[in-house]
């Protein structure tokens, strides 16, 4: 049954495979009924895994025994669920796949791209991008600067374990704003993700996913906290799978007043609607191999980051 702990402990049936009980961070728990705090874990900073874990879950249940299985709580929230997953929301613009071309003017997935903030092409360029900066942090401690410098493959991001790498704009940029990023894994033990409009005194919007099919689009608040805006299973209820190992993929976040919409190759992850008004702030790529024994490493090949303007004419 979905949910079911392993004799052991250590592992919970999702209702496809046995999973670790325990997250990624060791900062959560699966009792067998919902995720809890992790005794000596640390706290999450950025995701909200546990009440991803949760949501599925209770749809995996819902799925299985019939409304009449589960509560009405655990209902409403696989509903939920279905509806931010975007289920079979494509675009087919040329634009929304790796390598394609984005210029002021183009439509991309519905919307239009205003004025150009950021490029940076790591593919191209011989010297690390202009106006951004890599950056890496260890245990959730504060972030330093590191040096890379461009190869054939694109920018190296290599997060060692209990590390993140990041590459941000060096500025602040204007929170409505697309954030569109070209990349190739070459593994999945860990994850990664993207954010806009991202300031410690203000606003962030998160995306992330990890290479166990979890996602999670989060808000941040003042303080350094976050809430959760939506969550689920990367190829479940039509939204599409982990991006393979090896290939090009285009990630696209675009934030566009209160209103949040993530894509992958043309295919929408998920959409949501912040809860606090947005700031400036940076954007940004990072790779996360916390909980990742032999770390997570992506290749940045290009980044881009234009004005949301609304709706195409």
């Amino acid at each position: 049954m979905a949910g079911e702990l392993s004799p052991d402990r250590l592992y919970y049936w999702d209702g496809t495979r046995w999973a670790s009980a325990v997250s990624p961070d060791r900062a959560w728990r699966w009792d067998g009924h919902v995720w809890q705090p992790a005794s000596g874990g640390v706290t999450p900073v950025r995701h909200s895994r546990a009440v991803i874990a949760t949501v599925i879950a209770a749809a995996i249940v819902v799925g299985i025994l019939g409304v009449f299985g589960v509560g009405s709580w655990a209902f409403s929230q696989g509903q939920s669920l279905l509806s931010s997953a975007g289920v079979n929301v494509t675009c087919s613009d040329s634009h929304a796949h790796a390598g394609g071309s984005v210029a002021e003017g183009d439509t991309l997935c519905g919307r239009r791209l205003g004025t150009s903030f950021y490029t940076a092409d790591c593919v191209e360029m011989s010297s690390p991008p202009t106006g951004g900066e890599f950056l890496d942090t260890v245990n959730n401690g504060d972030w330093t600067t590191i040096q890379v410098t461009p190869e054939s493959e694109g920018c190296r991001l290599a997060a060692q374990p209990e590390h993140e790498v990041m590459f941000s704009t060096a500025n602040g940029q204007p929170a409505s704003a697309t954030l569109i990023v070209d990349f190739v894994a070459t593994g999945w033990e860990g994850g990664l993700g993207i954010q806009v409009a991202c300031s410690v005194e203000k606003s962030c919007v998160d995306f992330s996913f990890w290479g166990d099919g979890y996602f999670s689009l989060d808000e941040g608040k003042p303080g350094k906290t976050w809430d959760n805006l939506t969550g689920g299973r990367m190829g479940s209820f039509g939204v599409p799978r982990v991006p393979e190992v090896g290939t090009e993929n285009r990630l696209i976040l675009r934030l566009d007043g209160s209103s949040v919409n993530v894509f992958l190759n043309g295919q929408q992850i998920t959409h949501g609607t912040t809860r606090l008004p947005q700031a400036r702030g940076v954007a940004d790529i990072y790779v996360d191999g916390r909980g990742a024994t032999t770390g997570e490493m992506v290749f940045l090949r290009r980044l881009y980051l234009f004005e949301s303007v609304g709706t195409s004419s």
